[in-house]
């Protein structure tokens, strides 16, 4: 009986699917590698467990995408999963150089992410990565989880943050500092992986650190820090949105979730009370 050494899990919604599906079609199918896409909020429209050819569709009751990447863990196949968007590219090459990494079955793998409409690396991987600092600079399409280590120390995606919720980003960082708390081992694979839209002009500062949802998520993420790393990490983030909102309101965003966003127990914590 063959072994399934991975899931490449990409989360989408109905009207993505087929795009969705687009990820997969330059892979050579293989027994080691799911091929597995959850569909957010489709539940009424399909049943549960449609195969389309070697890929696997599974369609969710639920909208966020913290509960797809929850149902991923839940669901999938191989014991690792490679949280994944409908909007990436992978070749054979980068995943058959990723399948002979994954030899330690306990650690949570850190790949890089490649530019997919230009020549560059996505982000700054000169940077330190590691410790909670390190997990902050993590995207979530780099990471590939030990879904039964995951599982065994109870560590789940908060579903009060990430896209579909008031709180659009930062779901990944939560996930690493239950996942470094929990003690697990972060092994970086220092080589790009997979590529991604950069949409550098979207990207650049002056946008992101004006969206008041974004930057609120970021005062929920600080709370999960905690600490005085945490509080320092407030106060810089929320100088910088006042920075280019040219206005104190950007400290106010962070500072007021930091105190008065939703609970950071609906994840690891929870499951532990």
């Amino acid at each position: 009986m063959s072994h399934t050494k991975l899931t490449l899990a990409i989360s989408t919604l109905t009207s993505r699917l087929d795009a969705a599906l687009t990820v997969f079609d330059k892979l050579t199918p293989c027994d080691s590698v799911e091929m597995l896409i959850l569909v957010q909020g489709g539940a009424s429209e399909a049943e549960n467990g449609t195969d389309s050819g070697t890929v696997r569709i599974e369609y969710l009751d639920t909208l966020g995408l913290s509960h797809s990447r929850n149902a991923a863990l839940e669901i999938s196949k191989g014991d690792f999963v490679w949280f994944l968007d409908d909007d990436v590219a992978i070749d054979n090459q980068d995943l058959n150089w990723l399948l002979r990494q994954l030899g330690n079955h306990s650690a949570v793998h850190i790949g890089q992410i490649k530019c997919s409409d230009c020549d560059n690396l996505y982000k700054d991987y000169s940077r330190n990565r590691e410790g909670k600092v390190g997990a902050l600079r993590t995207s979530s399409i780099e990471i590939i989880a030990p879904r039964q280590k995951i599982q065994d120390a109870g560590i789940k995606f908060n579903t009060q943050i990430g896209l579909g919720t008031a709180f659009p980003s930062g779901e990944e960082n939560l996930f690493l500092l239950d996942a470094l708390a929990s003690g697990l081992i972060f092994q970086h694979l220092n080589r790009p992986i997979i590529s991604h839209p950069c949409l550098l002009e979207e990207r650049k500062p002056g946008n992101s650190w004006k969206n008041q949802a974004l930057v609120r998520s970021k005062g929920i993420i600080a709370r999960h820090v905690g600490g005085i790393t945490g509080i320092t990490l407030a106060i810089w983030w929320g100088a910088r949105a006042s920075y280019y909102n040219r206005s104190p309101i950007g400290m106010l965003w962070v500072l007021s979730s930091l105190v008065h966003g939703p609970s950071i127990a609906n994840g690891m914590r929870d499951n532990k009370r």
